[in-house]
């Protein structure tokens, strides 16, 4: 049992060793899966007010200063990307040979070949924070794959898989800026921690800062 739980990345938490391990649901295929799906993961609005967007033409300028030069080598290096992936949560049951998604990953960058490093690092990492994509590829990139599991009480669980190249990104991002967001929210809100006014307000806002 202590193997079990450390392959599952659940050490704490045995009641979900069992539910993983004992679990029987399946997929659903039924004739109202997809209106279900809809009902559960609602879809806001995908027009944002880019008033104060920097332009293209402003990226590219950026992109070829010194200062994003020095942060692009020292912040997303290959011995930044390792470290994620040696110390990320799992975020996914193992496959049938019982290895993680990380752990598919991680061994690529512990083994001293820096020309495939440098490759996954230039383009499936860097990427999603240039938006440096083909465009034919922004769809894979951008969503994920999702799929339902039939529950119990006849509702489903929806179960989407993304990208763990963007998960690294995003994680390397936040890191970069952390300290400038935390000194934003702690300086401008007297109490950063509630924010109401979204149903999960007060969690986005107290990740930011803790990513």
């Amino acid at each position: 049992m202590p193997w079990l739980k450390n392959r599952l990345g659940l050490a704490t938490f045995p009641k979900q060793i069992t539910e993983t391990v004992c679990s029987v649901l399946k997929p659903a295929f039924m004739h109202d899966t997809l209106h279900k799906l809809q009902e559960k993961t609602l879809v806001g609005s995908v027009v944002f007010d880019k008033q104060f967007w920097p332009t293209t033409d402003a990226l590219d300028e950026m992109w070829r200063h010194d200062e994003w030069l020095n942060i692009q080598e020292h912040s997303f290096s290959i011995k930044k990307i390792g470290q994620y992936f040696r110390t990320c949560k799992p975020l996914s049951a193992q496959d049938a040979d019982g290895w993680q998604g990380r752990e598919h990953v991680g061994w690529l960058f512990s083994d001293g070949d820096s020309a495939l490093q440098e490759l996954l690092r230039t383009h499936l990492i860097l990427p999603n924070i240039l938006g440096d994509f083909l465009a034919e590829h922004l769809d894979e990139i951008a969503g994920g794959r999702m799929f339902a599991l039939e529950k119990a009480n006849n509702s489903l669980r929806p179960i989407v898989i993304g990208s763990l190249w963007r998960r690294c990104a995003a994680h390397l991002g936040v890191a970069e800026v952390r300290s400038n967001v935390a000194t934003f929210f702690m300086s401008q809100y007297t109490n950063f921690i509630q924010f109401g006014g979204e149903s999960d307000g007060a969690t986005r806002c107290a990740q930011v800062t803790q990513l």
